[in-house]
């Protein structure tokens, strides 16, 4: 009896497609079928999309972080690295005479 009910159901699901196809054509009801397939898979794969630019944003953000630190001891090794020539060329100045 489940069998019965379940084509019954199947029959009418085509008679209510075949009333689409014949009030609207075919062309119209493939591209509602593909606009229908179309936010289906949008919708399935949208949250995947949503973590993924999460997760790309907190890169870039830890990214900038460690660039900016880096800059901070470029310019400490800069300054340091001065100091160590201007010591270097006073020692050759001192041992030339």
């Amino acid at each position: 009896m489940p069998a019965l009910l379940a084509s019954e159901a199947a029959v009418e699901t085509m008679s209510g497609w075949a009333q689409l196809v014949n009030v609207f054509g075919l062309p119209l009801v493939l591209l509602l079928v593909v606009g229908l397939a179309f936010w289906r898979v949008a919708k399935w794969f949208a949250p995947r999309v949503e973590e993924v630019f999460q997760r790309q944003i907190a890169f870039t953000e830890k990214a900038s972080a460690r660039l900016d630190r880096l800059g901070v001891e470029m310019a400490t090794n800069t300054v340091a690295v001065k100091d160590l020539s201007k010591e270097v060329r006073q020692l050759r100045e001192a041992l030339r005479s």
